[in-house]
């Protein structure tokens, strides 16, 4: 879990927290949908659902399970495919509480995912651990995207049944996705890339300038929240290891 600027607070004793935004590089588009398609052997019809993270971040702990959501999900649209890059079959096999649906295919690790990006119709971000730069880059390629379960504000969804209806919406309505895709990724590109990144990288250096020099002396205390309990259950789980 991202620490908030709450967190910082309370955790770390600092009173100034900004937030810079991830730089990214505007990406060389080499080919089109049919042409990215055409490739990987997909039809043009076929609603084509992506995610890309590393291998932990599909593993499921406590009421969070990404492949069991996304069963329900394709349960929905008896067409659509789910793309999965960065872990495999094999890989996640020990961790699954349910078999996955035939239409999922597990890529493994993928050194340049564009091809996917490219050729897909909607990204749904992994949980319990989202991979933001991934969701990112392929945001900015113009792929709409769902965010993950569990978020703590809007636009995230705070249920399963939230993630699957946007998800649900997007695949079976093209204007509403183009549409979707085209505003995040001049929003993104605003943000993250170019002038708009340098602009917020000048505006910390200037209020870390203005900042006076002080004595750090925090006086913290141990916390056990539900989101401590939880990252443990879920690192546990991924080291193979039981939860007590």
């Amino acid at each position: 879990r991202t620490l908030s600027f709450i967190d910082m607070g309370e955790r770390r004793s600092i009173s100034e927290s900004v937030l810079l935004p991830v730089p990214l590089d505007e990406p060389a588009i080499t080919m089109n949908r049919l042409e990215a398609r055409a490739r990987l052997g997909l039809t043009t019809e076929e609603p084509i659902l992506l995610t890309v993270a590393r291998a932990a971040k599909f593993r499921p702990s406590g009421q969070y399970d990404f492949i069991a959501t996304a069963n329900r999900l394709l349960a929905r649209v008896p067409g659509a495919r789910l793309l999965i890059a960065g872990e495999t079959l094999d890989g996640i096999a020990p961790h699954l509480r349910s078999a996955p649906d035939p239409r999922i295919t597990f890529l493994g690790p993928v050194e340049n995912p564009n091809q996917l990006r490219a050729a897909a119709d909607v990204y749904i971000e992994t949980f319990p651990f989202g991979s933001q730069t991934d969701l990112l880059e392929s945001a900015l390629l113009g792929v709409p995207v769902v965010r993950a379960v569990g978020g703590g504000g809007s636009p995230l969804p705070h249920d399963e049944a939230t993630y699957i209806e946007q998800a649900v919406r997007m695949l079976v309505h093209p204007s509403h996705r183009l549409d979707v895709g085209a505003r995040l990724r001049e929003r993104i590109r605003e943000t993250h890339c170019g002038e708009g990144w340098r602009s917020a990288m000048l505006r910390l250096y200037s209020r870390a300038e203005n900042l006076s020099s002080r004595q750090y002396s925090p006086a913290l205390t141990p916390q056990h929240t539900t989101a401590d309990l939880a990252l443990e259950e879920w690192s546990l789980g991924v080291a193979g290891r039981g939860y007590y």
